[in-house]
């Protein structure tokens, strides 16, 4: 899945890590994106950065250090 970081904006998301658990939490059968797959992140024509997965980006929070740490939240049952 290609998305920006402008619909992330428009989405009213902090980060792609926020639209990750957004997309677990209101899974609907039949849902056209799969746990595995992975989000490319866009900021124009430019790759921002890869998820490399729907469900684990779910399961993590950007570090304000940089990078992501473990999101601590009730587990995400698919």
């Amino acid at each position: 899945m290609k998305i920006t970081v402008e619909f992330l904006e428009e989405q009213g998301m902090d980060s792609v890590t926020d639209y990750c658990r957004y997309l677990m939490e209101h899974w609907d059968y039949p849902c056209p994106y799969h746990p595995d797959e992975k989000i490319e992140v866009y900021r124009g024509d430019m790759l921002c950065y890869t998820v490399s997965s729907i469900k684990w980006g779910a399961s993590m929070k950007p570090n304000p250090r940089g990078g992501f740490i473990k999101y601590n939240a009730p587990r995400i049952a698919l």
